[in-house]
C-alpha cells in the first residue's frame, strides 16, 4: 500500500513540475569580481565608488557580450580602421561589496564584490535600446500631451475624442507601472492638410518642462480615423434611390506616437500603429471617448488595441533610459534638484554626478547640447514634493557643483 502511495505522489509531483515548470529567467548571485580605480583620480570616497563602477562592469561582461566589429581593409596598406562595440546580454540586479583594500604602493583602490546578474532574455532590450548595466528601478518623469487629429472630419462621429484619449493613455501607464506621469495641456492650433510632428524648438519644449518638470514628453497625432463603404457602387445606388443611408462598414485606425528628449529637444522614440476593422463604423455623439459604450463599438475596441501598442512601446523605452535631473540651486552643502517623489528614488540613494563643460554647443544657431563630466557622486537627505536635496559624498579633485549640473542614476 505505500508503494502505491508513494508511486502516485511521485506522479502528483511530476504533473506540477510539468504543469508549472521553472522560469528559464534565473538571476545568477555567485558572480564575484574584483574592481579597480586609481587613486589620482578623487577623494576617498570617489575614487571607492569608480572601483565599484569598474567591478560591475566587468560582471556583466562576464556574463557574455555582443561583438559589432567594424574594419576597413586596403590591399596595399591592409588594415586601416578597426572598431569594436560590446553590448553586455545581462544587467546587476544587486550587489554586495565584500572587501575594500587601499594599494598605496600601487596608487589603486580594489573592491571584492559579490554580484547578483541577470540574462537579458527579452528580443527589445537585448538587441537595442538596453544599455544598462544596472537594473534601472527609477523612473523619468513623463508629460503627456493632448492627442493632436490631423483629420479632424474624420472624428466627426467621435465625442471627447482628444481628452478621453489623453486620459486613456496616462490610465494604461499608470497601470502599467509608471507612475511619475503627469498630464500637460496647451491649446493647439492646426492647418488642415500638413504633416503634423513634434516642434522640437526650446521655445516649445522648455514650457513643458517648466510646468511640469518632467524629463520626456509623449506626443500623440491620430493619423487616421478613416471609415469608407465597401459595398458594390449598384448596391449603394439603389440604397440611395430609397433613400436609405449609406454608413461606412469599414474604418481604419492610425496613431503615431513620439517620446521627445525636453532636456535634448530629441526624438528619442517613435513608432506608429493601425488597426483595420469590418462591421459597424459610426460611433454616435452619444458614446464619448472613455466611456463603456465607447469601448463597446468596434471603432473603440481598435482604438484601444491601438493604445495598448503605444503603451507598450513606450514602457520600453522609458525602462531603457537612465534617471537624468538637473541641479537647481546649491544652498552650501545642501543641492536642491529637480526630482520629483513618485521617481522612486529614496532617501539614502546615491546618483552620479556630471558637472557641465564649457558652453553649449551650437552650430548655425541650433544648440546641439552640452558636454559633461563624470565629477562625483551625491546622497539623497531630502525629498520634499516636487524637489529633493542632495549632498556631495564624493567628487572628483577640482570638481565643484553648480547650477545646471545633471545628476543620473549609475
Amino acid at each position: 500500500m505505500k508503494n502505491w502511495q508513494s508511486a502516485w505522489l511521485s506522479v502528483f509531483i511530476l504533473n506540477l513540475v510539468l504543469l508549472f515548470p521553472m522560469s528559464s529567467k534565473a538571476v545568477n548571485c555567485d558572480v564575484r569580481v574584483t574592481g579597480l580605480a586609481s587613486t589620482e583620480l578623487g577623494d576617498q570616497v570617489y575614487n571607492r565608488q569608480m572601483a565599484i563602477r569598474n567591478a560591475l562592469e566587468q560582471a556583466v561582461m562576464q556574463a557574455g557580450v555582443d561583438i559589432d566589429l567594424d574594419q576597413s581593409l586596403d590591399m596595399r596598406q591592409g588594415l586601416t580602421q578597426q572598431q569594436s562595440r560590446f553590448r553586455s546580454r545581462a544587467r546587476v540586479t544587486s550587489f554586495e561589496l565584500l572587501s575594500e583594500e587601499l594599494d598605496a604602493e600601487a596608487g589603486v583602490v580594489r573592491v571584492v564584490l559579490s554580484v547578483c546578474v541577470e540574462p537579458i532574455t527579452d528580443q527589445y532590450s537585448a538587441s537595442s535600446a538596453c544599455a544598462l548595466p544596472l537594473e534601472n528601478s527609477y523612473q523619468n518623469r513623463v508629460a503627456v500631451l493632448p492627442p493632436l487629429v490631423e483629420f479632424p472630419d474624420q472624428a466627426r462621429d467621435i465625442a471627447n475624442l482628444v481628452l478621453g484619449l489623453q486620459t486613456d493613455i496616462l490610465r494604461k501607464l499608470n497601470q502599467q507601472g509608471w507612475q511619475n506621469i503627469a498630464p500637460y495641456d496647451v491649446a493647439q492650433t492646426l492647418q488642415p492638410g500638413l504633416l503634423i510632428t513634434p516642434n522640437l524648438s526650446p521655445d516649445a519644449l522648455l514650457p513643458i518642462q517648466e510646468q511640469t518638470g518632467a524629463q520626456y514628453a509623449l506626443f500623440t497625432v491620430v493619423r487616421s480615423l478613416a471609415a469608407q463603404n465597401t459595398d458594390s457602387r449598384i448596391l449603394n445606388h439603389i440604397r440611395r434611390s430609397y433613400d436609405f443611408e449609406v454608413r461606412p462598414n469599414h474604418r481604419f485606425v492610425e496613431l503615431e506616437w513620439y517620446l521627445v528628449d525636453l532636456d535634448q529637444q530629441q526624438i528619442r522614440h517613435q513608432q506608429r500603429a493601425g488597426h483595420q476593422f469590418a462591421g459597424s463604423a459610426r460611433v454616435g455623439r452619444d458614446k464619448p471617448v472613455g466611456t463603456a459604450a465607447f469601448l463597446a463599438t468596434p471603432t473603440g475596441k481598435a482604438l484601444d488595441q491601438v493604445v495598448n501598442e503605444q503603451v507598450e512601446s513606450v514602457m520600453a523605452t522609458l525602462q531603457c533610459l537612465a534617471l537624468d535631473v538637473p541641479v537647481l540651486e546649491v544652498r552650501g552643502e545642501d543641492v536642491v534638484v529637480y526630482l520629483h517623489q513618485q521617481s522612486g528614488v529614496r532617501v539614502g540613494d546615491q546618483l552620479a554626478w556630471y558637472s557641465l563643460e564649457g558652453a553649449q554647443v551650437r552650430f548655425q544657431g541650433r544648440v546641439l547640447g552640452t558636454d559633461t563630466l563624470p565629477a562625483g557622486f551625491v546622497e539623497v537627505v531630502r525629498l520634499a514634493g516636487q524637489f529633493a536635496v542632495v549632498r556631495v559624498v564624493g567628487q572628483r579633485d577640482g570638481a565643484r557643483i553648480a547650477l545646471g549640473d545633471r545628476l543620473r542614476s549609475w
